[in-house]
This record gives structure tokens, C-alpha cells and sequence, in this order.
């Protein structure tokens, strides 16, 4: 059964009634999208999955993947680049975020089933992702499991990969590690519990783990505003689910970074303090297809400043594949081309032409 879209301004019903509603006063920026109201779908098991859309809508489709603490209000950022690009950002509320109904059982894999299904309900064969820091590990899962529908990865400052450990020594080192791997969890999900409560505090203490070309960024006014309206709308069913999404960051990757058969583009700013650059270059090497763009002497959010190139350099990618597929068409068609077949070369040339044209 495919999934149904519903109205666009939600309305929920039950113990979430009056808790859940649609409330934006979003920046006015030029760079920025205005207010816009929230989708929603009805998923094969009965949840709502909420998402907006921002950028070109006649483009090239990218589901985003917002970042721990972030939702689909992220997608502002790239509203302007992504129109003079060609892109249409589809910015999704992971479960228990935003309007999206929480599920205990959320995983990395299972996110990825539920891209595929708001894929299906929009019409969308092909598309590509795009990934933001703490979603970067759901974006990779989504590249792993479905690498027949997905055409690129952008990751931006990709939070660094947690590979299922290896438990083969004595007894002693395992319950240690297991021990260090739920402190961390247990850590994050403290700290998303307190610091949403009061997200200027929260951006407060960001500002100051931040690098210098950061600080400028954040500094700008609509763009404080939008990250702070973007914080409360992660916390609008509580701080609970928030929190559980954060750990997942600490939780095994539970598939290999070489399996990953889909084209990945990474950007990471050589400044940034939230995220090792370093972790870039672990990512990249052990992808099959990838290219690292490093961007100097910019930090974690440098996209908030311009994504032109992010997104030229994911164009450039595209058209290579059509251009590929097209000529890989005429090729044919010229292999057996004969003196009375002249038809069916015309035809040949018309699908080559088509190729070129869609996405």
C-alpha cells in the first residue's frame, strides 16, 4: 500500500493534540526560504512522517538529512542555492522529531526504509541525499540499502563512522568497551535533554566551541534566528525522542563503508571544531566513489554562508551520468545501424536527447 499524503497543515488527534502545531515565523533572509507549512504522509505502519520542501521544485530531488538537535527547518539554508542550482530539498523530520511520530525501534537502516517510501509517494524514481553532520549516518545507511534508487551523497562535515567493535579479546576489554560506548550515549542524550530546554544557552555554549569563520556566521542575525527556531521545533514532542535520536550518532555503523557502491561527495571546512577534518579523510578512503572537497580556512557551518559549489560540484556529477547514458544509447544504435534501419536511428537520437533533458 503506498503511502497517503495528507494535509499540509497537521492535524493530530489523541494525547498529542494541542502539544503538536504547525508555528513558524521564520527569517526573513534572502538566502533564506519563508515560512512554509509541513507535509505529512501516513507510513505503511500507520506514522506520520513530516517533511518541507525548499530549492528549484522542478529540480533535481535531494532528500536532506538534518543534524542531532536540527530538523526540517535546516533546509532554509539552502533554499537560495538550491533554486539557482536546480535542486528541490526535501527536508525530513527523522521519527521523533518535529511532526514526525517517534518509533522506539528507530535505527539508522530503518530511517533509510522511511526515505524510501515518502520517495514512493512523491513520484521519485531517483534522487539523491544530502546529509548534514549527526545525519550522516543515516544518509550512509540510506546509500547502503537502496543504491538502485539513489544517485549521489553530498556529506557536510560528516560526523566520523562508529564501526561495530571487535569483541574477539578477553572478556574484560569487551565490558570496557561496551561500558565507554554507552557513557558516551548516555552522555549526548544528558546533554540534548538539558540543552534544548533554552536554545539561546544552547547556542551560547556552541559559539564558544566554535572556530572563527563560524562565530561570524553565527553572528549574523537570521541566521541565529533560524538555528534557534530550528533547535525548539527538534524538541516539539519533548526532549525523550531528541535524545534517543542523538545516541544514535554513537551507535555502530552495522554495514561497511566499501559496500557503499553509491557516488559520494564530502565537504568538510579545514577549520572545523565540532568535526575533525580528519574524519573526512577516514570516510573517503574507504568509500569506493568518493570525492573530499575541503574547503580552508572555514568551519562547521560554512554552507550557511554559500552552497553554489557544494551544489555545482553535484551537477557537474549528474550530467556526467546522463551525458554517459546518453551517449551510451547512440552508441548502440550506431552498432547497428544499417542503410534502411535510418528510423530507428532517428529514434536512437531522440532517447539520447531525452536522456540529456531528465533527471
Amino acid at each position: 500500500m503506498q503511502p497517503q499524503i495528507v494535509d499540509e497543515t497537521p492535524h493530530f488527534t489523541g494525547s498529542l493534540a494541542g502539544r503538536l502545531s504547525v508555528s513558524s515565523t521564520q527569517a526573513p533572509h534572502p538566502r533564506f526560504a519563508k515560512s512554509l507549512p509541513a507535509h505529512l504522509i501516513v507510513l505503511q505502519d500507520g506514522r506520520r512522517l513530516a517533511y518541507a520542501e525548499y530549492g528549484d521544485k522542478q529540480g533535481f530531488p535531494l532528500f536532506y538529512f538534518h543534524n542531532h538537535a536540527g530538523s526540517r527547518i535546516e533546509g532554509q539554508f539552502f533554499h537560495r542555492d538550491a533554486q539557482h542550482s536546480g535542486f528541490r530539498i526535501i527536508a525530513v523530520d527523522r521519527p521523533g522529531v518535529g511532526f514526525s511520530d517517534s518509533v522506539r525501534a528507530l535505527s539508522h537502516m530503518s530511517f533509510s526504509d522511511d526515505i524510501l517510501e515518502l520517495a514512493d509517494s512523491l513520484g521519485l524514481s531517483r534522487f539523491g541525499l544530502l546529509s548534514w553532520a549527526g545525519g550522516s549516518p543515516f544518509a550512509f545507511a540510506a546509500a547502503h540499502q537502496h543504491p538502485d534508487r539513489i544517485k549521489l551523497l553530498i556529506g557536510l562535515c560528516s560526523v566520523p563512522m562508529q564501526l561495530q567493535p571487535d569483541y574477539s579479546g578477553i572478556s574484560l576489554t569487551r565490558t570496557l568497551s561496551r561500558l565507554s560506548l554507552a557513557a558516551m550515549k548516555m552522555f549526548i542524550g544528558i546533554r540534548q535533554l538539558s540543552s534544548t530546554r533554552n536554545a539561546q544557552q544552547y547556542l551560547q555554549r556552541l559559539s564558544d566551541d566554535l572556530c572563527f569563520a563560524d562565530r561570524k556566521i553565527i553572528q549574523n542575525p537570521a541566521v541565529l534566528k533560524l538555528m534557534k527556531q530550528g533547535i525548539e521545533e527538534s524538541r516539539r514532542q519533548g526532549g525523550l525522542s531528541l535524545a534517543r535520536d542523538s545516541r544514535l550518532c554513537f551507535e555502530p555503523w552495522n554495514f561497511a563503508l566499501e559496500d557503499i557502491k553509491v557516488p559520494v561527495q564530502l565537504w568538510h571546512g579545514t577549520a572545523d571544531t565540532l568535526v575533525r577534518p580528519h574524519y573526512a579523510k577516514v570516510l573517503a578512503q574507504n568509500l569506493a566513489d568518493c570525492v573530499l572537497r575541503k574547503v580552508a580556512h572555514r568551519g562547521h557551518l560554512f554552507f550557511m554562508q554559500s552552497a553554489e559549489e557544494v551544489f555545482s560540484l553535484a551537477n557537474s556529477r549528474i550530467y556526467a551520468d546522463r551525458e554517459r547514458a546518453a551517449n551510451s544509447v547512440m552508441s548502440k544504435a550506431q552498432s547497428t545501424l544499417s542503410s534502411d534501419s535510418r528510423s530507428e536511428h532517428l529514434s536512437a537520437e531522440r532517447r539520447a536527447k531525452a536522456l540529456r533533458r531528465r533527471v
